[in-house]
């Protein structure tokens, strides 16, 4: 299930709380970004729209590139009118649902965690691991595990530019058992 089709099965009311939800981590990720600040963690204020509470509200700066940086100021642009006129929230605003499906990728990205609310059938939250690397000549490996649970979800987001010639690139290695 596409993330824009997740957000359409919300009420009108848990729509409003997770919009409320995104903009709010939104408006932290870019005040944040703007003035540089040290300190990165946030409150866990507003969560309760949340399946579950996230682990911490931790930026991951390597994952604010230009690109998605670019992304949430435009989100953020587009999101204004509902700002200003909550009853324009709707689950059947096919435009609103693409603005927040896509603003929820990069939040979760840059929290490195996923963000799934209250009523929403989506997988639950398990690991995110983001890895990227220009170049490997040794052994790069996002992921090494001795064993995984069958209810366990892996999310990997694994590129690597090059591999040289003796190097080992590898996304996932389970050393035992699956399930």
């Amino acid at each position: 299930m596409s993330d824009a089709l997740s957000l359409s099965v919300l009420t009108a009311s848990a729509l409003t709380q997770g919009f409320g939800f995104l903009y709010g981590r939104l408006n932290g990720v870019l005040d944040r970004r703007s003035h540089q600040s040290s300190h990165d963690l946030e409150d866990q204020s507003g969560t309760e729209v949340l399946a579950e509470a996230p682990v911490s509200l931790r930026i991951q700066p390597s994952a604010l590139t230009s690109d998605r940086t670019h992304r949430l100021e435009l989100a953020r642009r587009a999101m204004d009118p509902y700002v200003r006129d909550p009853a324009l929230i709707d689950p059947a605003d096919p435009a609103l649902l693409k603005i927040l499906a896509q603003l929820r990728n990069d939040l979760e990205a840059v929290y490195g965690q996923r963000f799934t609310f209250r009523g929403e059938n989506r997988p639950r939250p398990g690991i995110r691991v983001v890895h990227k690397v220009d170049h490997v000549e040794g052994t790069a490996r996002a992921v090494k595990a001795k064993g995984i649970s069958s209810s366990a979800t892996v999310d990997i987001d694994y590129r690597v530019g090059k591999v040289w010639a003796g190097g080992e690139s590898t996304a996932l290695e389970i050393d035992g058992t699956v399930g």
